[in-house]
């Protein structure tokens, strides 16, 4: 469902119930103001005006967010209602709304202050300065009676209960200040710098407790980080595909997280609240765009939320609810009920488990001879693929020729070796950034496909080969020869492209 925020100051959110999808989106809010026209190659252009920061409060019940002419809405779920608490005359650069009284909103400005409004009365209660760059952070402590600013230079304690600064930390060294944080649980709280430092205060006193340090050179250079709720942990991320995940109390590295290859660079990083799901999950927003919901425990992702044409921006999730606002690169929100989502996948793990009880429930058939042997001749290919430092196509012919078949480990790796593809992710990326081709708009009504994930693969996978060649939608064939890779390969989805590019190329 799609809400317009128009030129009005309130208004409802729903006409009627919303019905959630089976991905959690529960609406899309769009702001629909216009922006003042301007004049650009000779021709009068307006354009919608985009929200570039959002709050979700601590209960999950309202939103608050902001766009770049600096009008702050504040939606509130529960009540279907939204109001505009203030227009001001520059965009906001953070937002805080998980504060003691659930009507103060933090908001930090393009001049370097901070301001508390009440966003049912829409006065300013408190304008907070003492900054001299940009407010890069925002965190509140536990007991809500604190908040900690962050600037590049400084971090400074403000009591919210008297809306008086208490504590200033000051940077002595020559290095930019990323973010200061509450440790939750606890009374110290966490600053991480540029050169990967982070040094735990006390925040009564403001006295130095200890680094966080590793013995051996960091791969990563950090530059987003989160505290889990119990405070036991926090997660490092920044200009790789690693994550890793601190144990606070031991002070070492206790587990490292892989993303996808794709992932060049982590943007933000969120723990989930643990009521949601059995396990610890983390959020991660990767450089392309798409949110990555990841189980620490398995290492394993569970769930994506975004893609290469309607990418995630930002979000932040409640702590005690299930909510969670993402702004798109459109400039929208949207808003998911987690709930639905970890429905979805618990019924996808109990779905898998039992097929697994199934399959253990068979009776095990006597091994003959035949097998063992088969099971042998695998082994060796698999032994001379494992020792072989260039793949020959000779030798691969000797092996195809005398075992039938390639082992089922290297079979992309062999192909990859064999159709000598590029691995060109820039160029991919190019194609995929057009969207969906029109010829494969409606291709779920040709190929009806119950995996959702699946048909989105295989239409972004027919997509970007219709933009490489055009000439190919004029073909019938290209659904029937992608599918098969598509489905095999779509974890790997830049392979699945090259390998029909290439296979489509011979045959025409």
């Amino acid at each position: 469902m799609q809400v317009f925020l128009r030129k009005k100051r309130s208004g409802n959110i729903f006409v009627k119930k919303p019905d959630v999808g089976p991905d959690g989106l529960l609406v899309e809010i769009i702001n629909s103001l216009r922006c003042p026209p301007t004049y650009a190659g000779g021709c009068l252009q307006s354009s919608e005006v985009i929200f570039t920061q959002v709050a979700v409060s601590a209960d999950g019940d309202s939103i608050a967010a902001g766009d770049v002419h600096g009008n702050l809405f504040c939606v509130n779920l529960v009540k279907n209602r939204f109001h505009l608490v203030k227009h001001l005359s520059m965009p906001c650069s953070r937002i805080s709304i998980s504060l003691k009284r659930k009507t103060d909103m933090l908001v930090s400005l393009s001049d370097y202050s901070v301001r508390c409004f009440n966003t049912e009365t829409q006065e300013q209660l408190a304008c907070l300065r003492g900054h001299q760059t940009s407010i890069v952070n925002i965190s509140v402590h536990s007991s809500k009676r604190y908040a900690l600013i962050t600037s590049s230079e400084t971090a400074s304690l403000w009591n919210l209960d008297t809306l008086e600064r208490k504590r200033k930390l000051s940077i002595a060294q020559n290095v930019d200040l990323l973010a200061a944080l509450f440790i939750p649980n606890s009374n110290s709280m966490l600053t991480c710098f540029k050169d990967n430092s982070m040094l735990v205060w006390d925040a009564e006193s403001m006295d130095l407790k200890y680094e966080l340090r590793s013995s051996q050179s960091l791969d990563v250079t950090y530059r987003v980080f989160t505290c889990n709720s119990d405070g036991s942990s926090v997660a490092c991320a920044g200009k790789s595909n690693l994550i890793h995940i601190w144990d606070i109390p031991s002070q070492k590295i206790h587990r490292v997280l892989q993303l996808a290859p794709e992932t060049k660079q982590v943007k933000q990083l969120e723990y989930l609240p643990k009521h949601l799901y059995p396990e610890e999950v983390l959020l991660a927003v990767c450089s392309n765009g798409v949110l990555r919901l990841i189980d620490i425990k398995e290492s394993a992702e569970i769930w994506t939320i975004g893609t290469y044409e309607h990418k995630v921006v930002q979000i932040s999730c409640a702590e005690a609810g299930s909510i969670l606002a993402c702004i798109m690169d459109s400039g929208n929100i949207n808003v998911y009920e987690m709930d639905v989502i970890f429905k979805q996948i618990q019924a996808s793990k109990l779905l898998e488990q039992k097929k697994m009880h199934e399959i253990e429930q068979q009776p095990r058939t006597r091994v003959t001879k035949v097998q063992r042997k088969a099971t042998k001749i695998k082994d060796m290919i698999t032994e001379r693929v494992e020792n072989s430092k260039t793949l020959s196509h000779v030798r691969l012919r000797e092996i195809l020729k005398e075992y039938g078949e390639f082992p089922e480990k290297y079979r992309t790796f062999i192909w990859k070796t064999i159709l000598r593809l590029p691995e060109n992710y820039d160029s991919y990326s190019a194609l995929l950034n057009k969207g969906i081709h029109p010829a494969f708009a409606e291709i779920h009504k040709v190929y009806p496909i119950r995996s959702l994930k699946l048909l989105r693969v295989f239409q972004r996978l027919l997509s970007a080969v219709a933009y490489w060649a055009p000439v190919v939608t004029e073909s019938t064939f290209l659904p029937t020869l992608a599918f098969p890779f598509a489905k095999l390969l779509q974890n790997n989805q830049l392979i699945a492209f090259e390998v029909v590019a290439t296979t489509s190329k011979a045959i025409s």
